[in-house]
């Protein structure tokens, strides 16, 4: 099969295999009732237009060879499509409401649209013209815009296009053309009609903050805000698509009132880069941390019966040497508190003592700003310089993660596991029915304290090596010894 000055064309050896006989293709032939593009010989082929045969041999064609209809049917269109001069010239005159033209390359964009919907629009018309002349049963418009849908892949190569690919929304898109002629074409991100009616500073100021407001408002109850301001001064309302425009246009500039400034000061200002320390004892960072595993606890109420609970929880205060991230001292209690978190950095000194031989002090230590007036003359002992993190952010602590890979690679595993904390997805979390059979099972404080201590022991163990292979590169200038006066 070949195609001959725009005709598409099968062989006589493909014709005449399994669709028709070769006598009767000579007839056929004979009688005008198939036309012949070539005749063969001297090593050309015979070729047949395939238009011209008969409804039943056309259709056996296309059954055997459904590319060729595909390219038939593209072919009744590609024919009819011609350039709209009209449709170019409105696209390269139209203004923006900002005073931007269109791209160029939407202008052809958008010019090839309008140019092959016309010519969908001229075939329709034609297909039902001709069999009302001829009194016979029209094409189904399904069928029609199906045909007209698969014939835009092979239109898109002369005529690049962003016609929708489904027969549904073409033809819905045809109806919007008719509509609203050339304009329909155009994104909504070009047309900015919604822009222009908050098109000074007094409405974009009002808009602001409603949008900023910390109810954190949905779009619908912020158009109503607005338009009730619109009423009063004369301005013109508009629809809750529009504030989604806007809420991304100032995503910065309401982001704190919406969300607060730790959310801002976390996901937007500038964020600092920070490498690991070189050596052990250089930066030590603590904080405390709710620890994510449960044990029953039994007390008595007010009428002397003893109840039973099983959701209780510990707390653990960690202080962490940021060299490798390794928990040079600890402490667990009930809650934070200044005594537990004493208690940790008695059990850092110990420990430096236990690896070292010595007590020793960190170069800096950081913490957050809990109890820090009761706290600082402590750290300032423990440290050679104290750096308090900024309050709620929890970035500007690298404790604050080591206790997400504790719960990950530690308490996960555990039976008593609560969980990632109430704002994390369901999905991950655990099967509560499940934890509320085994509940009997949990451990009591002593039991999830020794859990806890192991849990310790562990990563101790784990990074110990790499903690004292570093400690050997320590400068004798950087070890700080702690005084017990």
């Amino acid at each position: 099969m070949e195609t001959v000055n725009g005709t598409i064309c099968i062989s006589h050896a493909e014709l005449t295999g399994r669709i028709i006989t070769t006598a009767n293709l000579k007839a056929l032939v004979r009688k005008g009732q198939v036309k012949q593009v070539q005749k063969g010989g001297n090593g050309r082929e015979a070729l047949f237009a395939v238009e011209s045969l008969p409804m039943k041999w056309r259709t056996e064609v296309y059954r055997r060879y459904p590319d060729l209809q595909e390219q038939a049917e593209s072919k009744e269109f590609l024919d009819t499509v011609q350039p709209d001069g009209a449709a170019l010239e409105y696209f390269e005159s139209y203004t923006l409401s900002d005073g931007r033209s269109l791209p160029t390359a939407k202008i052809l964009e958008y010019s090839a649209n309008a140019a092959i919907m016309n010519a969908f629009r001229a075939c329709w018309d034609a297909h039902v013209s001709k069999r009302q002349r001829s009194g016979k049963k029209a094409l189904a418009a399904k069928e029609f815009w199906a045909r007209a849908a698969g014939s835009l892949p092979r239109l898109a190569d002369r005529w690049p296009h962003s016609l929708p690919d489904s027969a549904r929304r073409l033809q819905m898109k045809m109806a919007e053309y008719v509509e609203q002629g050339y304009a329909c074409f155009i994104s909504g991100k070009y047309l900015n009609g919604n822009a222009a009616k908050v098109a000074d500073e007094d409405r974009e100021n009002v808009l602001t903050a409603l949008l900023a407001h910390h109810n954190n408002l949905p779009d619908t109850l912020v158009a109503d805000g607005y338009n009730r301001f619109a009423d009063a001064k004369g301005w013109p309302k508009i629809k809750a698509g529009t504030i989604g425009v806007w809420r991304e246009k100032l995503g910065t500039v309401i982001r704190a009132g919406r969300l607060g400034v730790s959310n801002f000061r976390n996901n937007v200002t500038m964020q600092v880069k920070r490498s690991r320390p070189s050596t052990p004892l250089l930066m030590w960072s603590l904080d405390g941390w709710t620890v994510e595993l449960l044990y029953q606890a039994t007390k008595q109420d007010k009428k002397g019966h003893n109840v039973t609970t099983y959701t209780n929880r510990l707390t653990l205060v960690v202080v962490l040497d940021v060299f490798n991230n390794y928990p040079i001292g600890y402490a667990v209690g009930t809650h934070e508190s200044p005594a537990l978190i004493k208690e940790a950095l008695r059990n850092a000194a110990r420990h430096t003592a236990e690896l070292t031989g010595q007590m020793l002090r960190a170069n800096q230590i950081q913490s957050d700003r809990y109890a820090i007036k009761t706290m600082q003359d402590l750290y300032a002992v423990m440290g050679g310089k104290v750096t308090p993190a900024q309050t709620h952010n929890a970035k500007a602590k690298p404790v604050e993660p080591y206790f997400n890979y504790l719960n990950t690679n530690y308490c996960i595993r555990c039976n008593n596991w609560s969980g990632f904390g109430i704002t994390t997805d369901p999905k991950r979390q655990p099967n509560s029915d499940a934890l509320n059979r085994i509940r009997h099972q949990f451990p009591d404080e002593a039991g999830l304290r020794a859990q806890i201590d192991e849990m310790m022991r562990l990563e101790r163990m784990g990074k110990r090596e790499a903690f004292m292979a570093g400690m050997d590169m320590l400068k004798q200038e950087h070890r700080l010894p702690l005084s017990r006066v």
